[in-house]
């Protein structure tokens, strides 16, 4: 047996893909080509059949894990190689990025940590860029070590973008998964879902796609501090995990605390994309530079956000930009906002069962969701929000909580508001003037109420009249209001309410 293994290895170790004959093996005896390190088997039946995929260690490739050793080139030795790498437990140190341009199936054995280690002052850099597919499962540690002073914003290049080596790690593979990752320490973003061009910098619309990044912890990211001279704007920015430009990206299982943003479903992403199960926690203000806190930014629409929240964010819950439209969210919530629990500024759209609570937690009193059509007393130019729902929407009444809902701007807004309670000190809903209809169910009745501006009610004639209790209200044709309880039969039907002109 031990010279058929002798043979069999010497043989299969120039030829990538042989398996041997069932005549060159016995039954139960093993071997192993050690190209494509398969280990096969001959069963009871005669046949050669494969056990499975023997994985490389990266120690192979001079890989020492020790924590002090450079790794940097070692690594990028195993990535080349397009093998399946087995990675020991160890802390992984480098001081550059490693970009895969292969397709890579990583493979943890207890908790591998990078360690990015660069010279402090030096222009950040992406720790991991997956620029292929990528399968990257298991106890996976990846620590960016660029907190504010350690690192300078990354570079622009002639053409004004800014390089986006402010992330830890980029997936830009088609349909890759990371599974089981935590992320700490990043300058920009811990996980971005994005490609780009490598010209221009610009973002590539609709790739990847069909990316899957889920059980995903990260912590302390987005602190890199941003100067106006390479960025045009100042202060922490980034999230824990960001969508930049992929599609029908899902994301499910992951937790953010204490990041500068916690999730960020960015302005040009293709959209398509699938949040479930995700929840930020204390996100923190950069109270210096005025910029991140924002629990959830939501800047890409035709996605799904499914039992996602936040808890004790320094500023908003949710801000939803208005090319967000086209979005459904369920079972969303905010907990303890420094501002508002929500703010939109998108149309066609639909929250079921959002819960607010304590939301301006930083000062107040004002409102807990804000629907902001731009403008004069708006962010940005007059827009149009149209479209927009809100089915059993719960928020709680707190000390700081002016309004429920408060409608902003000199734009035109369409909202539908169906069930639940708006509560605030001064009314549940600021209306401004704007279309709204808040149908709510309470004791088996349907319930109308507005406040601020005026109120309109469809029809208004004796056909269809408005409803106080058993009392219908109509006008008639010479412009008188007109009472009866009960059903009126014909225009001049009950009695005369006052004199109109």
């Amino acid at each position: 047996m031990v010279t058929k293994n002798a043979t069999l290895l010497l043989k299969k170790s120039t030829t990538a893909g042989a398996i041997p004959t069932p005549a060159q093996l016995q039954s139960g005896e093993l071997a192993v080509n050690t190209v494509d390190e398969k280990l096969l088997f001959k069963n009871n039946a005669g046949r050669v059949v494969p056990l499975g995929w023997m994985g490389t260690p990266v120690t192979r490739f001079g890989v020492i894990g020790d924590g002090v050793a450079d790794d940097t080139l070692a690594i990028r030795a195993a990535t080349a190689s397009g093998k399946t790498l087995v990675w020991h437990e160890g802390v992984y140190k480098t001081t550059d990025s490693i970009e895969m341009t292969t397709p890579q199936r990583w493979i943890a054995l207890g908790r591998v940590q990078f360690k990015y280690a660069a010279t402090a002052g030096s222009l950040v850099k992406v720790q991991l860029w997956f620029k292929d597919y990528a399968f990257a499962c298991g106890d996976f540690f990846a620590d960016h070590n660029a907190l504010a002073g350690n690192y300078v914003e990354p570079e622009p290049n002639p053409g004004g973008f800014v390089k986006p080596h402010g992330n830890c790690i980029i997936v830009a593979g088609d349909r890759s998964i990371l599974r089981g990752w935590t992320v700490t320490n990043s300058f920009d973003n811990g996980i971005t879902v994005g490609a780009y061009n490598e010209t221009t910098w610009a973002g590539i619309p609709g790739k990847p796609l069909g990316a899957i990044v889920e059980d995903i912890q990260t912590y302390s990211c987005g602190m890199g501090i941003h100067g106006t001279a390479v960025s045009g704007f100042s202060g922490r920015l980034g999230g824990g995990v960001s969508v930049a430009s992929g599609k029908g990206v899902l994301i499910n299982n992951c937790f953010d605390k204490e990041s500068s943003q916690g999730f960020v479903h960015d302005v040009g992403a293709g959209g398509s994309a699938m949040w479930t199960n995700c929840h930020a926690w204390g996100t923190k203000r950069d109270t210096v530079n005025g910029t991140g806190g924002t629990a959830w930014y939501v800047g890409t629409g035709d996605s799904q956000f499914v039992n996602c929240g936040c808890t004790l964010p320094d500023w908003a819950g949710w801000d939803i930009d208005s090319p967000a439209t086209n979005n459904q969210y369920t079972n969303c919530f905010s907990n303890g906002s420094g501002r508002e629990g929500l703010r939109t500024k998108a149309g066609d759209s639909t929250w079921i069962g959002l819960h607010i609570s304590n939301a301006w937690r930083g000062g107040g009193p004002n409102d807990a969701i804000i629907v902001d059509t731009g403008g004069t007393g708006g962010e940005g130019g007059a827009r149009n929000v149209y479209g927009l729902s809100f089915i059993a929407p719960r928020i709680l009444y707190t000390a700081q909580t002016r309004y429920g809902m408060n409608l902003v701007g000199s734009g035109n807004a369409g909202v539908e508001v169906i069930g639940g309670s708006l509560a605030g000190i001064s009314g549940e809903v600021n209306r401004n003037g704007k279309e709204l209809i808040w149908l709510r169910n309470s004791a088996g009745a349907m319930q109308m109420q507005l406040s601020g501006g005026n109120t309109y009610v469809s029809g208004g004639t004796w056909q269809a009249p408005m409803q106080l209790g058993e009392h219908r209200l109509w006008v008639d044709s010479g412009g008188r209001l007109r009472i009866k309880f009960g059903q009126p039969t014909s225009e001049g039907d009950g009695a005369a309410v006052g004199t109109q002109t």
